[in-house]
């Protein structure tokens, strides 16, 4: 490609396509569009904070699954602090480590120093960031490391309000991040002395709103009783009061506990990806279509695709994702469901004396892209099982290529509004 063609390829196009796509050759790198759309997901990140044996573990399991620790990429960034990344999920989660009732004066100060030195200093929690991800991200992304939300574990079978963990509500609201009181391991009486002491205590503290959930993560045996597993979705909803609807968007896709819940916000975080692709795909001035000669449609239709895996959670490492995959972007190149799929959207739009050749060409080309993305989206939700939290693709590829088939017809049946 010469500077010239380079040079009347539209903006939105490079910018959506990215290092995905070598302009110069016109091929697409499924590896970087995969790296890419997970790298990008919308992050939720949180503080799980609490002493030692509090039920942190029990908690983060209940909430975002038992294999969160195994699924993620941890490091240790002081004694005091570990940070757990989960690409796939787009959640980053802070654990605080070693604050005992002896001594914890020490540990507290330290723990202050290093909150304060990783998220006050942009440059600092971007290296380190930076470093831990290089194996995830490509070209050594960085990403701004700020934290979201604080949820402070406290036992409420204890019998007073400790010392560590009113320093902790301190340090907490000095670095002004929102904060929820979980009371873990609860007997689901929320009433009792001890919750309505740490209550009034907390909002002596704190003069920002502040929830106080009481959780209990893991069904348990109480002399001869058993006490179920309740509060999670509790927790969730006060979690979202302090989110904006993005980041509330992001906790429900991370979030393992309520399946409609989470289905709902991958469909919608999956449907704004496909937004993107059709405003790059809008802006083509390719005519014919389809064809071999629209390399960068096909690119971004193939990039959406791994858009909205990421959002359903699902790499190229799951089973038989990759044959799925390429059949889509076979596909997506439009030479299979190509002529017919165009013809039947082309009658539904109108077109005037003035609309000739490009513009007719860009508004197909977003018309198939969005009808592309849909129907793929559909593909999916129809392949989440409730039970795993995840989307399971079968043995059989070619039942996939039929219903996603099934699906782009039923969607270029339909009025497009671009």
């Amino acid at each position: 490609m010469s500077n010239k063609e380079y040079d009347s390829i539209p903006n939105e196009q490079k910018e959506y396509l990215g290092k995905a796509f070598d302009f110069e050759n016109n091929t697409f790198n499924e590896n970087i569009a995969e790296n890419e759309a997970f790298g990008k997901k919308e992050k939720i990140k949180i503080l799980i904070a609490g002493a030692s044996g509090v039920g942190k573990s029990a908690l983060i399991n209940a909430v975002f699954g038992d294999d969160i620790v195994d699924s993620g990429v941890g490091k240790p960034v002081t004694q005091q602090l570990e940070k757990i990344i989960i690409p796939k999920k787009g959640l980053v989660l802070w654990d605080t480590k070693g604050i005992e009732s002896k001594d914890y004066k020490k540990t507290i100060k330290q723990l202050k120093n290093d909150l304060k030195e990783n998220f006050n200093n942009d440059e600092a929690s971007s290296k380190f960031l930076s470093n831990l991800t290089s194996k995830i991200l490509p070209n050594n992304s960085k990403i701004k490391d700020t934290l979201d939300l604080v949820w402070l574990c406290i036992d409420s079978n204890c019998s007073r309000f400790e010392g560590r963990d009113e320093e902790l509500i301190k340090i907490i609201n000095e670095l002004n991040i929102p904060i929820v009181i979980v009371f873990t391991k609860s007997l689901g009486c929320d009433d009792n002395d001890f919750v309505n002491e740490v209550k009034s205590e907390v909002n002596k503290i704190i003069k920002n709103k502040v929830n106080f959930i009481p959780v209990n993560s893991i069904a348990r045996n109480v002399m001869g009783t058993t006490i179920p597993a309740f509060g999670i979705n509790d927790l969730i909803d006060s979690s979202k009061e302090f989110l904006s609807e993005i980041k509330a968007n992001a906790l429900n896709k991370a979030q393992e506990f309520d399946p409609k819940l989470k289905l709902a916000a991958m469909e919608e975080a999956a449907s704004i990806k496909v937004n993107f692709a059709v405003k790059a795909a809008g802006t083509a001035g390719l005519s014919p279509i389809p064809g071999s000669d629209a390399p960068l449609i096909a690119a971004i239709q193939s990039k959406m695709i791994y858009d909205i895996n990421a959002e359903f959670e699902l790499t190229s490492e799951e089973a038989h994702a990759i044959p799925v995959i390429t059949g889509l972007l076979g596909m997506t190149a439009l030479a299979q469901v190509g002529k017919s799929i165009v013809s039947n959207t082309l009658k539904l739009i109108p077109v005037g004396g003035s609309i000739v050749g490009g513009v007719v060409s860009g508004v197909t080309a977003a018309a198939i892209t969005k009808a592309v993305g849909h129907a793929y989206i559909q593909v999916l939700k129809t392949r989440f099982n409730e039970e795993t939290m995840k989307v399971e693709l079968p043995d059989s590829t070619n039942s996939i290529l039929n219903l996603f088939k099934t699906y782009l017809q039923n969607e270029t049946t339909q009025p497009i509004n671009l």
